[in-house]
């Protein structure tokens, strides 16, 4: 297999529309609006939360790109990249592109959605799950939105293993665990389990107190004590 470079965004929109100054280069880690970029990551994977979820919305989308994928799009095909697909769960979104002279070596694309809203029916929270095959290695991605709240955290834990109950067809890799490489990403929606004022957060990320604050961290803590997510991460 040769290298291959695989560029990974996450962002939670908040139900907006994008303006025509946001900055998607930087995102997309293209510090400027050239066309002869060099070393251009062979693969681009962009995950969206809180996408615009209507009725009105959706339908519009089933027909036409949602306007996020749409400035994604005009971006990265502008520079020599094609899109695979875009996979949508309500107002979670994931959209995947690639250099066009690895398209022949794709095999067993696959992806899955994992509802966990309204107790599993309604898919305002959840994960998309994707899955495919290249070079003869497996990936597997994940764009997540987790319960929010600080006192659901529990919740939260179970979202995650509510995504890794969802199997794929295929049996050598029918868990997202059992891929060769696993990126998993999103709004996971784990908080300080101290309450502190915004402003001292603020405060303390600039003055560099970030152990303090690290301490506190919900996802850390559960990883490390609890070892019940994310434990080969």
């Amino acid at each position: 297999m040769e290298d291959l470079i695989l560029y990974v965004a996450t962002w939670n929109v908040a139900a907006k529309s994008p303006s025509d100054n946001e900055p998607f280069h930087q995102l997309l880690g293209l510090e400027t609006n050239s066309s002869s970029y060099i070393n251009v990551p062979d693969i681009y994977v962009i995950g969206f939360q809180e996408v615009k979820s209507q009725p009105q919305n959706m339908l519009w989308n089933a027909v036409f790109e949602d306007p996020w994928t749409e400035k994604i799009k005009q971006i990265l095909c502008g520079i020599g990249l094609v899109k695979i697909q875009t996979v949508r769960l309500q107002g979670l979104q994931m959209s995947i592109f690639i250099k066009r002279s690895h398209l022949i070596h794709i095999r067993d694309i696959e992806h899955l959605l994992t509802r966990r809203g309204l107790g599993g029916i309604w898919g305002n929270k959840g994960a998309i799950s994707y899955r495919f095959g290249i070079y003869g290695c497996s990936l597997a991605l994940v764009n997540c939105h987790f319960t929010p709240h600080d006192n659901l955290m529990d919740e939260r834990i179970e979202d995650y293993k509510q995504v890794l109950d969802n199997q794929f067809s295929i049996s050598e890799t029918s868990n997202i665990l059992f891929h060769d490489y696993v990126f998993w990403f999103g709004d996971l929606n784990f908080r300080l389990d101290e309450s502190k004022p915004a402003e001292q957060i603020v405060e303390m990320i600039s003055s560099g107190s970030l152990p303090s604050l690290f301490k506190d961290d919900q996802l850390l803590r559960v990883k490390k004590i609890r070892r019940c997510i994310f434990r080969t991460y």
